[in-house]
């Protein structure tokens, strides 16, 4: 028992999962507005703006007009991209650049480690200041939401968020068009998947980690678990009722078919549309880089069906 605490207390001050709890900055100052630098990771030719609202969320567009970049009636519809853990760069930049091209503005979220461990100091901080930015910039746009990995638990979050006050965030709830789910995983799979994403390539880590993250569930209920619970529960039954396209493999051991069976059939309870792609063969969030052309048709073809193919038609050559 002694060398496993000792084992927690060495693997809490890794940096993986130091909390990463910078103070985020305040959503009514500027914002700060910067060119895409030549050497990041982007692929498209489009002269591309950024915003940083806070640590965790910025905008990337493509309007010329930096003053106004969050003008909620120019039309363009707005993707938000809940990232999985640990993401590098170069890899969101792929879905990035996609919706660039299709003449979306872009919203990457991020959730560090430690937020998600501690949610009430960390993701639902996360969530209101997301819940915030959209409520105050894109009430009026259409918007689809692209969630990876424990994108859908923040999501779960935000909607906790919005619960609390319907009236208020019902003309941004009534805008929320679609949502694509790409490797979700159910709290059930945290002790598989936090452990993955931090420790990919280090079998001792990893197995380390899990340790700690079960033990972290039955230690901490009342800080973490619960939280947990009621987000992954206000996942199956949302507040936005937008259809969905569900995006999941047979091989993927933290996002599991299980656990896409039962959203299935609770949006379905709720009158909620929904679409799905099963690929026999593909690795946690990583469905795009085994299945690209599938991947884009699928995004496209729910891009038409809520009625935002507008925004892409002729934008495939690029894209790809």
């Amino acid at each position: 028992m002694a060398a496993l605490k000792l084992t927690f207390t060495a693997l809490l001050r890794t940096p993986a999962f130091v909390p990463c709890l910078s103070k985020v900055r305040n959503l009514n100052m500027p914002c700060k507005t910067t060119e895409k630098n030549t050497e990041s990771w982007s692929s498209t030719k489009l002269n591309i703006k950024q915003k940083q609202f806070s640590e965790n969320i910025k905008l990337i567009t493509t309007c010329d007009n930096v003053p106004n970049l969050l003008d909620k009636g120019n039309g363009k519809p707005l993707v938000v991209i809940l990232q999985w853990l640990m993401a590098k760069n170069k890899h969101v930049w792929k879905f990035i650049d996609i919706y660039l091209n299709y003449g979306f503005d872009v919203l990457p979220v991020k959730l560090k480690t430690g937020q998600l461990i501690w949610p009430t100091t960390g993701s639902q901080i996360v969530a209101k200041d997301l819940l915030n930015v959209l409520s105050e910039n894109y009430a009026e746009r259409p918007i689809v939401i692209h969630g990876f990995s424990v994108g859908g638990y923040l999501w779960g979050e935000v909607q906790l968020k919005m619960a609390e006050n319907l009236e208020k965030y019902q003309p941004l709830i009534n805008n929320i068009t679609g949502a694509i789910w790409d490797s979700v995983v159910d709290i059930d799979e945290t002790a598989v998947g936090v452990p993955a994403a931090v420790f990919p390539n280090n079998a001792l880590l990893r197995n380390a980690c899990r340790k700690y993250i079960l033990y972290h569930m039955k230690t901490f209920e009342k800080e973490s678990t619960r939280h947990w619970r009621n987000s992954r529960d206000m996942f199956y039954r949302p507040i936005v009722k937008c259809p969905s396209l569900l995006l999941y493999s047979k091989t993927d051991p933290i996002g599991n078919t299980n656990s896409y069976k039962k959203v299935r059939i609770s949006y379905e309870s709720l009158g909620i549309q929904i679409y799905e792609k099963c690929w026999d063969r593909s690795p946690h969030v990583a469905h795009y880089a085994f299945h690209k052309e599938e991947y884009i048709n699928q995004m496209e073809m729910f891009l038409e069906k809520i009625g935002l193919m507008d925004s892409v038609a002729n934008k495939r050559a690029a894209a790809l």
